[in-house]
């Protein structure tokens, strides 16, 4: 009923939004409005009204493909991803209003050392379940966003939310089965205060999130080995099958605040700090719960914008996200309930990013011709598990290159020809584990493995071709992607995306 209603509710908003658009829109000139929205891209839903996002309406269907041994275990060897999207932005009276939702349906082929999860690379939920067996996934997905703004005081005090809404299911296809469930609900309500000389700008937010996920079995005449996962390739053994293995359920509340600060004079600069704070119960079983596992994540974003004369921007941008995931000891008492002896914290994962980018845009954000990225980014991962001592880290550099080039024609057509230039250099990379699970397949096959598509090497190249067609009220846009990235060691992985949108 909810996704019902705010299918509903963007729909509306799209045809509110219909007929005010951007001069002959196209994606890249979207996507240059929204990075322009400093304010709204830093997370405060009240730079709607402050920072003038164009009405404009859009809806588009997509098809990705993916290919190739460059993965990491449980990603698949075959990926088909079907999407369907649409966003609106519209202002009607004082009130600014933006939406979005987007429906994915996702199929991966030879996927494995997951069992449970939509998304198994979630360290909020690091205490799940995998297993060995090569097996395809179904995934869905429904993400909705609702944004609205307006003045409060005049021109000084601008007010606004947005609110967020995820439903997903998941259903591995080979023994052992399991069939997922996760919604997630978020709010993030936010002021900004206009000064003489920039805008201060601050927001809340909470997030529900909740997932739960059933193994089964097809053939019930046989049961099937898992690993229970504790971290870093340690496990405890379990069987899917009988009355052993049963329901997931990982829980989680957000809670985060953001503060901006918008300078406004000849050089416009924006400097901006989020922090987000995640508690998730992990247990497993309805009537006799029992607690698997805790995690706390604490995620911190901080940022530095700048937009100089003549078309030229330049960003820095951190991002730190550390995970302390906390083990129980657990024993059913003599009234059949499981009772939590003590906890320990065994898991502690950190990972940091920097970032560096410049951009250049030939013309104006509507009527562009060229548009110019250059970036270099250090990621580095640091994971470690007390006792027995283990260690999984690295780090790379990632620079990256590209251009784009539009060519409008008589009566409004215009051809886009993208061109992309990447890569990663590794600087450093160490799995070492000390417990007596050695032999077992987390520790032998799946960190190793995991670990030298992190750290490796590569080359990445991206084409792209778009070509955009006026209509009477609407533009009409194709688009044609494809992307391959090759090891130094012969992997390779390549992507191809086609699609179509509408613009109005």
């Amino acid at each position: 009923m909810l996704r019902k209603a705010l299918i509903s509710l963007m729909l509306c908003l799209l045809s509110l939004g219909a007929g005010a658009q951007l001069s002959l829109p196209d994606p890249t000139a979207l996507r240059l409005e929204n990075e322009r929205a400093w304010m709204t891209a830093a997370g405060n839903p009240a730079g709607l009204v402050t920072d003038s996002l164009k009405a404009h309406s859009s809806v588009g269907l997509r098809y990705l493909y993916g290919t190739g041994e460059y993965r990491l275990l449980p990603d698949g060897k075959k990926h088909s991803d079907i999407a369907f999207d649409t966003e609106g932005a519209v202002k009607v009276g004082k009130v600014n209003l933006w939406g979005h939702f987007a429906y994915n349906y996702i199929a991966t082929e030879g996927s494995s050392y997951n069992t449970l999860l939509f998304n198994p690379y979630d360290t909020r939920f690091l205490y799940s379940v995998a297993d060995s067996v090569e097996s395809g996934w179904r995934r869905q997905a429904y993400d909705l966003e609702f944004k609205a703004a307006m003045p409060l005081s005049r021109d000084k005090l601008f007010g606004g939310l947005h609110v967020t809404y995820t439903d997903r299911i998941a259903a591995k296809q080979n023994d052992p089965r399991a069939e997922s469930y996760h919604y997630s609900v978020g709010l993030t309500p936010s002021l900004i205060f206009r000064g003489r000389k920039g805008n201060f700008g601050f927001h809340l937010h909470y997030a529900n999130t909740f997932e739960r996920s059933t193994p089964t079995l097809s053939n019930t005449e046989e049961n099937q080995m898992v690993y229970v996962l504790r971290g870093l390739g340690n496990y405890i053994d379990n069987v899917v099958g009988g009355n052993s293995m049963k329901t997931m359920y990982f829980r989680c509340n957000t809670l985060g605040a953001g503060l901006q600060y918008e300078g406004t004079g000849r050089t416009p600069w924006l400097l901006y700090g989020n922090l987000r704070y995640h508690l998730t119960n992990i247990t497993e079983g309805a009537t006799q719960p029992r607690l698997q596992g805790r995690t706390n994540v604490f995620e911190a974003d901080l940022g530095w914008k700048m937009r100089l004369r003549r078309g030229h921007r330049v960003s820095l941008a951190y991002s730190h996200s550390g995970t302390t995931g906390i083990e129980p000891t657990t024993v059913m008492n003599m009234d059949g309930i499981w009772e939590v002896l003590s906890e320990l914290p065994q898991c502690s994962y950190s990972k940091d990013v920097f970032a560096l980018s410049w951009n250049k845009t030939v013309g104006s954000v509507s009527d562009w011709k060229w548009v110019f990225h250059a970036g270099l980014s250090y990621v580095s991962e640091n994971d470690t598990y007390a006792n027995p001592h283990s260690v999984f880290s690295w780090s790379a550099l990632r620079p990256q290159l590209s251009g784009e080039w539009r060519q409008v024609f008589r009566g409004g057509s215009a051809l886009r020809l993208g061109l992309e230039l990447g890569g990663a250099k590794s600087l450093s990379s160490l799995y070492q584990y000390e417990g007596g699970q050695a032999d077992g397949k987390p520790a032998a096959v799946w960190y190793p493995h995991d670990l030298s598509i992190l750290a490796a090497d590569y080359v990445q190249q991206a084409l792209s071709l778009g070509f955009t067609l006026p209509l009477r009220r609407a533009a009409l846009q194709w688009d044609l992607r494809a992307r391959g990235t090759e090891t130094f060691n012969g992997l390779y992985r390549l992507w191809l995306e086609g699609g179509f949108s509408v613009f109005f």
